[in-house]
């Protein structure tokens, strides 16, 4: 045997790291492509410009609805306004009207210059 001296040296435990891979960025794709974001933005201005076409639209429409109510309430009052005076016309051209004030005049009917008009 031999008597030769040795220390105990302490046994080293090396820890043992997990495997680790070292991490790779994943580039996430966009599910939606440039050219695709273009044309819903293109279609969505499109489509609020028509919308506010078709708005102003039915604006000037209901506006006009307005004036045409609004001159055949004018024609209404100025017919009644035209019938009353067609009466007023039939009341003062009665003959017997004429013939009176004429006779209030001093005027007399001579009745071989008369002449009747028929309407």
């Amino acid at each position: 045997m031999n008597n030769l001296a040795y220390q105990v040296q302490p046994k080293r435990h090396e820890q043992q790291r997990p495997n680790v891979k070292p991490k790779v960025k994943v580039k996430k794709k966009s599910r939606i492509t440039t050219g695709e974001k273009i044309l819903v933005t293109l279609f969505f201005i499109l489509g609020t410009i028509g919308c506010i076409m078709i708005i102003s639209k039915q604006a000037a429409i209901y506006e006009l609805n307005n004036d045409i109510q609004a001159l055949g309430t004018n024609i209404t009052n100025q017919q009644r306004i035209n019938s009353g005076l067609e009466e007023e016309i039939t009341e003062l051209s009665r003959p017997q009207r004429i013939l009176k004030i004429a006779g209030e005049q001093g005027l007399t009917i001579i009745d071989n210059n008369v002449q009747v008009i028929g309407n």
